[in-house]
């Protein structure tokens, strides 16, 4: 694993992505930007288009998932997914935003996966 925050966040996004993959979505695209934001991770499961906030934690925290991941960034997440479902060829039917939050610490790990966040 490498040092640093951004480091930290890509080996928190990689886990995601088997985490994810091993529930049989379907990767399309990491790092999706564009001038409203970033999108973490995108999938297909099944004929829908997921979008992924991941967030990797080192110790156990009070914060709720709200306060983890604010409106303002999901609203920033649909913005930016606006410009990438113009310029897309991957075909779908519905769309959702999900959140993978992992703690990792002490020799173990969590994910934990939630679906259709806002």
């Amino acid at each position: 694993m490498k040092s640093g925050n951004k480091g930290f966040g890509n080996y928190g996004e990689n886990l995601a992505k088997v985490f994810l993959e091993g529930l049989g979505y379907r990767f399309i695209a990491a790092n999706y930007r564009n001038r409203f934001g970033e999108i973490d991770l995108i999938f297909l499961d099944g004929d829908v288009l997921v979008l992924t906030e991941v967030k990797i934690r080192r110790k156990e925290s009070a914060a709720t998932l709200e306060d983890t991941i604010p409106l303002s960034k999901i609203k920033k997440i649909l913005k930016c997914a606006e410009i990438f479902i113009e310029g897309s060829v991957v075909g779908y039917k519905e769309m959702r935003i999900d959140a993978v939050l992992i703690l990792e610490g002490s020799g173990a790990q969590r994910i934990d996966h939630y679906k259709d966040i806002y």
